[in-house]
């Protein structure tokens, strides 16, 4: 329970201060790949990049990708999480079990949607899914929208959630579930 508060909470906690960033505040954004050793994604070339996170930040986080549209109550971003893999699970597994874990932690939790999509490992295709859920952190708080999905290689788990308020803009979740589709483990 303590790893998916730690991947919920570090999506939400990405409006706060002390991450540093770097990006553009065009809205009609084209999107380019943003690779690093172990994975790449495709991402609007307007979203800032957070790459530092201080011990208020989920342990795990490897990047955040957040809106250039600055909303007041909350920013909408995307976040990377990378957790070891000691029980040799699958990416059905991993989704049964954050599914499982989503469900005890978030007030008011809804699983909206559940698809499975195929997402690249190397040169090949795999089967995970694609888990839309919404709930809230406290009780009087904000209801949150978040997408997630999951892939697995060897001892690694990667865990790739977008989190937006529920009055979000149509076309930043769309871009938000591009990001999602297109991340890719080398």
């Amino acid at each position: 329970m303590k790893k998916i508060l730690s991947v919920i909470f570090g999506s939400i906690l990405l409006t706060a201060c002390g991450a540093t960033s770097i990006g553009g505040m065009d809205d009609n954004p084209t999107f380019y790949t943003y690779e690093t050793s172990s994975y790449q994604i495709d991402i609007p070339d307007t979203w800032e990049i957070i790459t530092d996170f201080d011990s208020s930040y989920t342990n795990g986080i490897e990047i955040a990708f957040r809106n250039n549209l600055k909303n007041q109550k909350f920013i909408a971003n995307v976040s990377i999480i990378h957790e070891r893999n000691d029980e040799s699970l699958t990416n059905a597994d991993v989704s049964q079990e954050k599914l499982k874990d989503n469900s005890g932690t978030l007030i008011n939790y809804n699983l909206d949607s559940q698809s499975e999509i195929n997402l690249q490992i190397g040169s090949s295709e795999t089967a995970t899914f694609l888990n839309q859920f919404s709930g809230k952190n406290k009780s009087d708080g904000y209801t949150f929208n978040f997408m997630q999905t999951y892939l697995t290689k060897g001892n690694d788990i990667w865990i790739v959630t977008a989190t937006n308020l529920t009055d979000e803009d149509d076309f930043v979740i769309e871009r938000m579930e591009k990001m999602l589709t297109t991340f890719a483990l080398k």
